[in-house]
C-alpha cells in the first residue's frame, strides 16, 4: 500500500508508471481524486495543523495519476473481513471528517489483512494513534534487521530497498501477521514484546524509519 502523500509529489510520475502493477492504493483516495479534488487538497494540505499550506500537486497531477492508477489495486476497508477490534478502529477512522481519515481507514484494513504500507509523513501514524492503535517506532538499525530477518517472503515484492529509496519513503508501516512475526521473534526485544502483549498483536503496526 502506498500512502497518497507519496503519490502527490511531482516526481511521483517518474516511478508510478513503472511500478503501478505492483501497487495497492486506497479506494477512498482514488475516489476523492476522481470526484472531489478540492476537498482532498483542503484536507491533506490546507487544513493541516499547525502548518497549513496549499498544494497545486493535487490538481496538476490529478489527470496523470487517475489515468495511471487505474491499473493499480484499489483497496477498501469495507471489502475485507476484520477482527471486531480492528473493524472498530476502521469505523472510527472512516467516521471522521475529511478524506484523509477515510484513506487511513483503508490503509489500516490493508495493514491488518495483508502486509505493509509505505508513507512519507508522520500524519498517518498520528491518525492511527488517535484511533487507538499502538504504534511502535524503530530507527534505521532496527529497520535493517527487520528487512534482513523478517521481511523476506512476508512483504510485497515491490518493497525493495531500491524502491524505498527511489520513492523517498520515510516510514514502512507493518501490521497484521507481519507485525506479529516481528514482535514474536528477537527483532523487537522486551519492550516491543511487552507492548504487543498489552495491545494485542493484531492491532500493533510496527513502524520502521527510512531516512532519506
Amino acid at each position: 500500500m502506498v500512502d497518497p502523500y507519496l503519490l502527490l509529489q511531482y516526481r511521483s510520475m517518474s516511478w508510478v508508471p513503472q511500478f503501478v502493477g505492483e501497487l495497492a492504493i486506497s479506494e477512498s483516495f482514488f475516489r476523492a481524486l476522481e470526484s472531489d479534488a478540492d476537498g482532498l487538497e483542503a484536507d491533506m494540505y490546507r487544513s493541516v495543523w499547525p502548518y497549513p499550506q496549499q498544494s497545486r500537486a493535487v490538481f496538476d497531477l490529478r489527470g496523470p495519476l487517475l489515468t495511471t492508477l487505474r491499473d493499480a489495486e484499489r483497496f477498501s476497508a469495507g471489502e475485507v473481513e476484520l477482527a471486531e477490534s480492528d473493524r472498530d478502529i476502521a469505523n472510527a477512522l472512516a467516521d471522521q471528517r475529511g478524506w484523509y481519515a477515510r484513506i487511513i481507514a483503508d490503509e489500516w484494513a490493508f495493514l491488518q489483512s495483508r502486509s505493509a504500507m509505505a508513507a512519507s509523513r508522520r500524519r498517518a501514524l498520528d491518525l492511527l494513534r488517535d484511533a487507538g492503535v499502538a504504534v511502535i517506532e524503530h530507527g534505521r538499525r532496527m529497520r535493517d534487521r527487520f528487512v534482513q530477518m523478517v521481511a523476506p517472503g512476508e512483504l510485497p515484492p515491490v518493497l525493495t530497498a531500491g524502491f524505498l529509496a527511489k520513492v523517498s519513503v520515510k516510514w514502512l508501516v507493518v501490521g497484521g501477521v507481519t507485525a506479529g512475526g516481528a514482535a514474536g521473534g528477537s527483532l523487537g526485544g522486551p519492550a516491543v514484546s511487552a507492548v504487543a502483549g498489552m495491545a494485542g498483536l493484531a492491532s500493533v503496526p510496527f513502524v520502521q524509519a527510512f531516512d532519506l
